[in-house]
């Protein structure tokens, strides 16, 4: 695979829906939040529970039409995303990840069928290059949220990635102007990789978030590379919504009804 030239920008979309559904399997985390996050309350599967790997080339997945950044910005939809939770059942185009080298220098993208770098079995990955040194690459997960400005949001992100640089998941912003730092987890694996926790609180509830990291590559560490084999991300707003509630209560009934006849 052969890393594509340009300035980086790896985008990617994650969405929410205005309708509470019923429960659905969804994956779990290998560190889950309601066990690594003491302010975390709803169960699995949780409200939201996003796992986006690579599976497929991103260059493929469709691209973010709104977006105001300079190349291509990804649309996460359900063939390249995996979405499930009890709150929000659908992707929507309103979501996204995006990234750039700072400052723009020598680097690009590209996709990894299997790990043809450090060797271990891992398939599907994103791999970020950079040329220079002292450059940063940063990536920005930004998620939509129901309008629900007198509640708590909680955000918890797992990856797994291999780095040549300085990795970090650094800060949540949000649509109301809050900037709260993310609390760090990182664990060495077996194979070479690293497995990154993170979460925090916002507050009230905002209409939107974003989850932003950074990779520095500092003189020595370039050429630098980044591989990412998944990023998964779970939210829920504090206290749960009462209407999801009485919604799925109802549903239950319906299903009874209908199962009794």
């Amino acid at each position: 695979m052969r890393p594509v030239s340009g300035v980086l920008t790896v985008v990617t979309a994650l969405a929410t829906i205005g309708l509470c559904v019923a429960v659905a399997p969804a994956e779990p985390f290998v560190n889950p939040p309601e066990v690594n996050y003491d302010a975390w309350v709803t169960p699995y599967p949780y409200q939201r529970n996003i796992l986006i790997g690579f599976d497929t080339d991103p260059h493929t997945w469709p691209d973010h039409i709104t977006s105001p950044v300079t190349g291509a910005r990804k649309a996460l939809t359900p063939s390249v995303v995996h979405h499930q939770g009890t709150d929000d059942g659908q992707l929507y185009p309103s979501d996204w990840v995006g990234g750039q080298v700072e400052p723009a220098g020598g680097g690009g993208t590209g996709w990894l069928e299997t790990d043809t770098i450090t060797g271990t079995a891992r398939e599907g990955i994103l791999a970020m290059y950079v040329d220079d040194p002292n450059t940063t690459v940063t990536l920005t997960w930004h998620i939509d949220n129901w309008d629900r400005p007198n509640e708590k949001k909680n955000v918890f992100l797992e990856a797994e990635y291999y780095s040549t640089g300085n990795m970090g998941f650094d800060e949540v912003i949000s649509s109301t102007g809050q900037i709260e730092p993310l609390t760090p987890h990182e664990e060495d694996l077996p194979d070479g990789w690293v497995r990154w926790n993170s979460w925090a609180t916002l507050t009230p509830n905002p209409p939107w978030e974003e989850l932003v990291n950074h990779v520095t590559f500092e003189t020595g560490q370039t050429p630098g590379m980044l591989l990412m084999d998944y990023v998964h991300i779970a939210t829920e707003c504090v206290p749960e919504p009462a209407t999801c509630a009485l919604l799925g209560l109802g549903g239950l009934v319906i299903l009874r009804k209908k199962r009794s006849r």
